[in-house]
């Protein structure tokens, strides 16, 4: 058995993550939990895992 993978939505808003979670169900998307900050530990540090563009520097 394959455990979901857990997609952290940065967002507090119970509303957007109620919506969130819907739009995944409603597309028949399986093995993916959407978890907002709220549900996860307080971290000090962050990881970025995206390059900006050269446009936004």
């Amino acid at each position: 058995m394959t455990s979901a993978v857990r997609v952290l939505l940065a967002s507090r808003n119970v509303k957007k993550l109620r919506e969130l979670r819907q739009v995944v169900a409603d597309a028949g998307i399986v093995g993916l939990e959407i978890v907002g900050l709220d549900e996860v530990a307080p971290s000090t540090s962050c990881r970025r895992t995206h390059r900006r563009s050269r446009a936004t520097r």
